[in-house]
């Protein structure tokens, strides 16, 4: 195994020390650091061994899947990926190329809208290492491409092309069905008030302490749902990851972090800032909603990893830029410490 949590964590640390010194090199520097990054996150990814909780489960898939038994595979994965691995498979039949190839997708989505939307690319690349890096692109790959589609397509509801975000976000809706919330999204509004912000995240954070009944909910509707969501959600709830959460201090984080996004609104003129905001607020609600069933917290992981926006956003409209990006890379190295402690 070349890759351990050892040296994730000096990859880490090698991160940080790029966005201390951030406001020490040039822009076109800047953009080749972040280039390198990137590509020694998919190298990572790619010759990962067995690290990661799902790994064994995907090679096992990629070793057995072939063009004529792609049906017993439907009920655990999706079609396009299906398809996806049967095509990396006839190029090169394996397990180390397919991961390649799934973490070339996933991650070079996400960095382009890093580049290009984020004020400090660097940060929100942290960020994304200290979220669902381990999560996503270790285990949960087939989520990781789909979220990198929806995190790409934010892009095209900015210019209010929606027939371009809406074939981007089926397209990783037919990699992971989680997806599928973010339909949704054009919906959701583009200003930001903070006091409807305040009251409906401190409202939800309540049902992170209660039970609710969303294993027999979700027994009830599955019938009616399309096979590709029903049947999964049906597998999932009755599986042994339908288990409450409960409390954390990452949820606190979300809190804080909505409180500070609440405070700088006022100093931001951009509508690309507040829609991301109002984004993760949603996600914030969706993860303290869906607290009692661990398996539906994925449905909150598309909006959650909009967290790599709000942070440089938040620093570029403060006048403590240096102390909070400080602040802000201590505790996201914590986060991965802790993160990395129970990674296998």
């Amino acid at each position: 195994m070349l890759v351990t949590q050892f040296t994730l964590f000096i990859y880490f640390t090698i991160c940080v020390f790029f966005v201390i010194v951030l406001n020490q090199v040039k822009e076109k520097q800047r953009n080749i650091i972040f280039a390198g990054l990137t590509i020694l996150s998919i190298l990572m990814v790619t010759f990962r061994g067995e690290l990661g909780a799902d790994t064994a489960t995907y090679i096992s898939f990629v070793r057995h899947i072939e063009w004529w038994n792609t049906k017993r595979y439907l009920l655990i994965f999706e079609p396009f990926f299906i398809y996806f691995v049967l095509l990396a498979k006839t190029l090169v039949n394996d397990h180390i190329f397919v991961f390649f190839l799934a973490a070339s997708l996933s991650i070079i989505l996400k960095s382009y809208s890093i580049a290009k939307y984020s004020p400090y690319q660097l940060l929100s690349f942290i960020i994304f290492l200290s979220s669902y890096f381990l999560s996503l692109e270790f285990n949960q790959m087939r989520q990781g491409i789909s979220v990198g589609f929806f995190v790409f397509s934010i892009e095209f509801l900015f210019k209010k092309e929606y027939i371009k975000y809406y074939l981007i976000l089926l397209t990783g809706c037919f990699f992971h069905s989680s997806l599928l919330l973010c339909l949704l999204v054009p919906f959701v509004p583009r200003t930001s008030n903070y006091k409807i912000i305040i009251l409906s995240v401190l409202t939800c954070f309540i049902f992170v302490f209660l039970s609710l009944p969303l294993s027999s909910i979700i027994k009830f509707i599955s019938p009616f749902a399309p096979s590709m969501v029903g049947d999964k959600l049906l597998y999932y709830i009755l599986s042994e990851y339908a288990i409450k959460v409960g409390f954390s201090v990452v949820q606190l984080w979300y809190i804080i972090i909505v409180l500070l996004g609440c405070y700088y609104i006022r100093f931001v003129n951009s509508t690309k800032y507040e829609f991301y905001f109002n984004l993760f607020v949603v996600g914030v609600c969706l993860n303290f909603i869906f607290n009692s069933v661990s398996v539906l917290l994925r449905l909150s992981y598309p909006l959650l990893l909009l967290e790599i926006f709000i942070p440089p956003f938040i620093i570029k409209n403060s006048k403590n830029k240096v102390l909070l990006t400080i602040l802000f890379v201590i505790f996201y190295t914590f986060r991965f410490i802790n993160l990395l402690k129970g990674f296998k």
